[in-house]
């Protein structure tokens, strides 16, 4: 999920209106070189693509609104998790102009605790992949131990990190809508978490691709 600058905070690291892209913070269930391990990994392993939408910046304070995942298998995707999330807090006016999720519409969601036994079971024997993936997963370990259940520790690949290794040169910024309208992705994302997942699809592929013709013209 990418969220406007909280209010006299630093810009998010995945923030829209940020004017430069800020480092991500490290992951330390990476791979040491996560370009390495998704070239070797790519014709078959299988990938778990997340993203969520958030009331907020920080997962302590705040919650998930909606959370979506595709597997991704030799090229091949399928959507296994796409809901709604009743987050127990307001959702703050500016995250419905956003994402148009309103308290009205999560008011008959179930709460997360009733969606991450089936993400965790998603997530098994997969590589999390996500465009700033330690946003999405610090909100869904934060779920994860309010509801007394461990942590992710899946290997994760984060796509803003691979972008701006492989196309930083090309884009205005590294920002997932930019990098899906400048490099021509098949999906737009749209602050919803399906749509972004799709598009962080494409992205991946895409820069599966841009790495392995960098190697051919070596």
């Amino acid at each position: 999920m990418e969220l406007p600058p909280a209010p006299s905070d630093p810009p998010a690291p995945s923030d829209p209106l940020a004017p430069s892209d800020p480092i991500a913070p490290s992951d330390p269930l990476a791979p040491s070189d996560p370009l390495a391990y998704l070239l070797d990994q790519w014709d078959h392993a299988t990938f778990l693509v997340v993203d969520v939408e958030t009331t907020g910046w920080s997962p302590e304070t705040n919650g998930i609104t909606e959370i979506a995942a595709v597997c991704l298998s030799n090229g091949r995707r399928e959507e296994v998790l796409q809901c709604l999330v009743n987050p127990g807090i307001p959702i703050p006016p500016f995250i419905t102009r956003l994402t148009g999720i309103s308290d009205d519409l999560v008011a008959h969601a179930p709460p997360l605790d009733r969606v991450l036994p089936a993400l965790r079971e998603q997530a098994k024997g997969k590589t999390l992949v996500g465009h700033n993936i330690q946003f999405d997963l610090s909100f869904i370990n934060a779920g994860l131990l309010r509801a007394s259940l461990p942590p992710l520790n899946a290997p994760c690949v984060d796509t803003l990190a691979l972008a701006r290794k492989l196309v930083r040169h090309e884009v205005e910024s590294c920002r997932l809508g930019v990098l899906a309208h400048q490099l021509h992705l098949a999906h737009q994302p749209t602050h919803r978490a399906m749509a972004d997942v799709h598009a962080t699809v494409d992205l991946l592929a895409t820069l599966v691709t841009r790495a392995r013709q960098n190697i051919i013209l070596r």
